[in-house]
């Protein structure tokens, strides 16, 4: 194993240039679907889903991986070339699109203490970053606002491949799927969102936000050490909190052994019961892309 997060699980797929490809046959059956398109971008992803509004189900999904690409201007040249080998783009038909852009460069800000004007004094409050594009959107199920950013050539190239998309944050749509996922529980729950190289932590209570952070790990003890941290300082107690792990993380990883070494009490997510799933995605494990899918309650 190469990484804390290593997949065991594989993946078939009718598109060799994607990691992951399967397409309900309804979209081939049946020529007048018209879906919503979602998509994730990150340094190393670009993952797309369809979704059937009129009967709200997901219905395909590509994703195609690289290594790492920290240079937005290379990042924004391989979203160019490698949506040019996207069948999902090619061949099917949707009417609106959103994008969640996955990065560190985000700032929450308490819905009554936000004022629109000052969205990049927010932002630039945290991060140092003065070339990248600001953007705010509400959370609305924590009355919250995101102002987050995105570089300037990944924004070009979202804008070029999908013509203007509704343009979000990943922390954005995590939340809004957490929220409606454990909003009924009364007690403190722990959500880890692990994605390549970086976690997102966050700790809820019903339906109050405690804490969201994002932390950079290169192993599965950097990982285990930021929990930990997290739980010290929030004083919750690993043995008895209810953790979830979400993302691209499996039973069989390093991140998962070390973690379930000390967190006792710790699942994986369920998908999100407000959508219904193609058969078709039985072939990834339910919590992962839950950030993804989540990005559709984002738009409803």
């Amino acid at each position: 194993m190469n990484s804390a997060t290593d997949n065991i699980f594989k993946f078939s797929t009718k598109n060799p240039g994607a990691a992951i490809f399967f397409r309900d046959e309804s979209l081939e059956m049946k020529k007048d679907i018209v879906c919503d398109l979602f998509s994730s971008v990150s340094s190393s992803e670009f993952a797309l889903a369809l979704l059937d509004r009129k009967k709200n189900k997901f219905l395909a999904m590509e994703v195609f991986r690289t290594n790492s690409i920290p240079d937005p201007l290379r990042q924004a040249i391989w979203l160019k070339e490698i949506s040019e080998q996207s069948r999902i783009l090619k061949n099917d038909r949707f009417k609106n699109t959103s994008v969640a852009v996955v990065n560190e460069l985000s700032t929450l800000v308490p819905s009554a203490l936000f004022r629109k004007e000052d969205a990049e004094k927010y932002f630039h409050f945290n991060f140092s970053d003065t070339n990248a594009v600001i953007h705010a959107e509400s959370i609305r199920s924590f009355d919250t606002v995101n102002t987050f950013a995105v570089s300037k050539p990944v924004e070009d190239a979202m804008n070029h491949i999908f013509n203007q998309p509704a343009i979000h944050h990943h922390a954005t749509s995590l939340l809004e799927g957490i929220f409606l996922s454990f909003k009924k529980s009364n007690d403190k729950t722990l959500l880890l969102n692990i994605r390549e190289g970086f976690v997102d932590i966050i700790v809820t209570e019903g339906k109050k936000l405690i804490f969201i952070n994002s932390f950079g790990y290169k192993n599965s003890d950097d990982l285990l050490y930021y929990v930990m941290f997290a739980c010290d300082r929030l004083q919750l107690n690993p043995e008895t909190v209810s953790a979830f792990l979400m993302g691209g993380v499996e039973k069989e990883s390093i991140a998962y052994h070390a973690l379930y070494k000390y967190i006792r009490n710790i699942s994986f997510a369920p998908r999100l019961n407000v959508f219904d799933f193609s058969y078709v995605f039985k072939e990834i494990p339910a919590h992962f892309y839950f950030n993804l899918f989540s990005l559709a309650l984002c738009e409803s």
